[in-house]
């Protein structure tokens, strides 16, 4: 009896104490706080739903893209059943580097399960730890710990997949695929150079495009059975040849794809491959082939949201914007934190769908992400400027042309590879109306160069458009007739009629400086003409004008506008503020025009320039019998030939005609000093300089003030020659 007292005691005390322990580690209870689904940003999805967090690295820096690269590996692995909803990597990995709680990622991210764990290398030796969480329960329903020789790092992988699959209950028809990734990889070096390729791929940008190349090459030549450092390779020059990374972009297309077929050849079940075959495909223009390649890519890995994507990108750009939008929603269902061209493919199916609001709802989200910024910029200046909304349109084509200072439509057409050619001009001509520029800016010619745009009819009478038409053709014609302007052609100023464009956008698609633009209003039998020049490169008005004038004056209104902007073209660009006086002395256009045109052909020095330019101040002289400086003109062309001589008039005989033509010169223009500087260059070439003397003081006392001041510089040269003969005359260049 006193056993059995005993026994009793002590088994009472071991219920007592087993109590006591249950009551203080309460095994009943969750070891994680349970989450909330009405608490979750998105609805669970019909199968077992999984986020893989970015495995802990305990190696140091230099070992983070072991960790990163098993992380990535298993979310692929697992993305490839169709019986399970996995997290794509672009939103587990925001997790990377943070103390978070499973909860906080099971609500964020809508899923059940959550896995975690982490990396430790030591030498040759690698531990792996991992554990398996369903959020809703709290509880921890699976944990390992795995110690392997580095080599094993890909058995290791198979089995934590394996593992994880069982625990869903997900049936096994992967098991045999799963084996053979680690036969691809047979050496754990390639292994390495490859993760480390994918971490440089990952930053986008053309530096770390080159550095992955080159791991990637260095894990080929290690195991060229290897498809994925073949594959990743073609992307690399895919994006040289996107983005203009390379100096030859038609070389970077062609290593892609033949880099995508030998890929393709060692596995043709690889989901990447497809899409990089089906990308290349879209490219070329194939978009039968593009769209299989994809679909065959989504077949292979169903969970996989960059497969989705891409199918989807394939169908807007296919003519398939309203399938593509469902698929897009698919694809950040499974990547909620989905990488930015996900969203732009969304804001393109959206705008080829004409739901602009939408469409500029998800471009927007680019510009706050700052991420696919030309996208972004140049499509809201696009639907905006569709809408009407010049303001917003043009606001959006300045940030544009902020970030990309060369960006051209004829450039960005080259990115948009949309079967229709009716979708590809609405968003070149969209971009257009937005103010973009066309073409990359032509290179100024060595002259002032100028583009004169259609005069706008404000007269709200289309019968008036004929008189604002011909008022800028016949404005075009007579400047063109100017040697010294480059002058751009009809043909090509009246692309812009009707349309509101900017003097800088004229001026960079059409290669010129200077931009003269204007307005014609007609009121009963009144016209009221507005007109300004202006330097598109400073953006500053070098003149404006407005001219109110009787109807039937039309053509004299013509030829007084086209002559204010030559004189002053010619005072800014050509002859500094003596252009003015060369338009003194005659109202008539024509004759004006002609005059320039003799003088820009005797300023030449030759025998042919010289015979050219007397023919032309003679038709200066028979258009206006009364100008002064053409008959200047036609005494220098004689004056000319009798200095240099051998020409068809003996010498006597030219100076005989230039004296003739510089006395009429001074009939018609007492006050004008050209007739006198040629009377003195004769008396000059003759040798008779103190006759040369007395001119010269004339001149000198008539005139504009410039031309005065150029005329005593002249008498100074003059009064120094007095003395021995100076053959062939020695005033300084005085051409009429």
């Amino acid at each position: 009896s006193n056993t059995l007292g005993i026994s009793a005691a002590v088994a009472a005390i071991i219920l007592i104490v087993a109590g006591g322990l249950a009551l203080w580690f309460q095994p009943w209870m969750p070891d994680e706080e349970p989450v909330s689904i009405e608490r979750m940003a998105f609805p669970l999805p019909d199968k077992p739903s999984i986020a893989v967090l970015p495995f802990d690295n305990f190696s140091g820096p230099d070992q983070e893209h072991l960790a990163d690269g098993l992380t990535e590996e298993i979310i692929t692995t697992l993305s490839k059943s169709p019986n399970l909803f996995v997290i794509a990597r672009n939103s587990t990995f925001t997790y990377k580097g943070k103390a978070v709680e499973v909860r906080q990622v099971a609500e964020e991210q809508g899923v059940q399960y959550v896995l975690e764990g982490s990396v430790q290398r030591s030498g040759d030796r690698v531990r792996i730890n991992a554990q398996l969480i369903d959020a809703l329960e709290g509880h921890h329903i699976w944990a390992e710990s795995y110690d392997r020789e580095f080599k094993d790092i890909f058995a290791l992988q198979d089995d934590i997949t394996q593992q994880i699959m069982i625990e869903l209950e997900v049936e096994l028809t992967q098991g045999e695929e799963l084996r053979a990734i680690h036969s691809r990889v047979p050496d754990p070096k390639a292994f390495e150079y490859f993760q480390k390729s994918r971490v440089h791929y990952y930053r986008f940008n053309k530096e770390d495009n080159a550095i992955a190349r080159d791991w990637a090459r260095k894990a080929a030549e290690i195991s060229p059975d290897y498809p994925d450092p073949w594959e990743w390779m073609g992307w690399h020059h895919l994006q040289d040849y996107r983005f203009g990374w390379s100096t030859d972009r038609e070389a970077s297309f062609e290593r892609a794809v033949k880099l995508a077929e030998k890929a393709h050849e060692l596995d043709p079940n690889s989901a990447g491959t497809n899409m990089l075959l089906g990308s290349l495909s879209l490219l070329r223009g194939q978009y039968h082939e593009g769209i299989s390649y994809f679909r065959k890519a989504v077949e292979l890995a169903p969970s996989n949201a960059n497969a989705i994507a891409v199918l989807a990108w394939g169908l807007c750009y296919s003519g398939h914007p309203e399938e593509a939008i469902p698929l897009l929603k698919q694809a950040m269902r499974l990547s909620p934190v989905y990488p930015a061209w996900h969203t732009a493919t969304l804001g393109l199916a959206y705008m080829m769908t004409r739901e602009y609001p939408k469409a500029i709802a998800a471009h927007q989200q680019l510009i706050d992400r700052k991420s696919l910024l030309q996208f972004g910029y140049s499509r809201l200046a696009a639907i905006h400027a569709v809408l009407g909304n010049d303001e917003k349109a043009r606001a959006y084509a300045v940030e544009l042309l902020k970030i990309k200072p060369d960006f051209t439509i004829s450039n960005w057409s080259k990115a948009l590879i949309y079967q229709d050619k009716e979708d590809l001009n609405w968003e070149l001509n969209a971009l257009r109306k937005a103010g973009l520029p066309g073409n990359p800016p032509l290179d100024l010619p060595d002259k002032p160069s100028i583009a004169v745009l259609p005069f706008d009819n404000l007269s709200g009478d289309k019968e008036q458009d004929p008189i604002a038409d011909g008022l800028t053709e016949d404005i075009i014609t007579s400047l063109s007739r100017v040697p010294d302007l480059f002058v751009i052609a009809r043909n090509s100023t009246f692309t812009y009629k009707g349309k509101a464009v900017r003097v800088e956008q004229v001026a960079r698609d059409l290669g010129v400086r200077y931009v003269l633009e204007g307005s014609l209003q007609r009121s009963g039998d009144r016209l009221r003409v507005t007109a300004q020049l202006i330097d598109a490169i400073d953006e500053n008005h070098l003149w404006a004008d407005r001219y109110d004038r009787p109807a039937e004056n039309l053509f004299a209104l013509q030829d007084e506008i086209t002559r204010k902007v030559l004189v002053e073209l010619q005072v800014k660009l050509i002859f500094g503020e003596h252009a003015p006086v060369s338009s003194h002395g005659t109202k008539n256009l024509e004759a004006w025009l002609l005059r320039n045109q003799a003088f820009a052909e005797g300023s030449k020095y030759t025998k042919e320039s010289t015979v050219k330019a007397r023919e032309l101040y003679q038709a200066a002289v028979d258009a206006d019998p009364a100008y002064s400086r053409a008959w200047a003109g036609m005494s220098w062309t004689y004056w000319t030939e009798a200095r240099w001589g051998g020409w068809k008039l003996s010498r006597d005989e030219a100076l005989k005609k230039a004296t003739e033509f510089a006395e009429h010169a001074i009939e018609m223009d007492p006050q004008g000093p050209v007739g006198y500087q040629m009377m003195a260059n004769i008396s000059l070439l003759k040798n008779e300089h103190d006759r040369a003397v007395a001119p010269c003081r004339t001149g000198c006392r008539t005139g504009a003030q410039r031309l005065s001041n150029k005329c005593r510089t002249w008498l100074a040269i003059v009064l120094g020659r007095r003395g021995p003969a100076i053959p062939g005359g020695v005033c300084p260049r005085q051409t009429p």
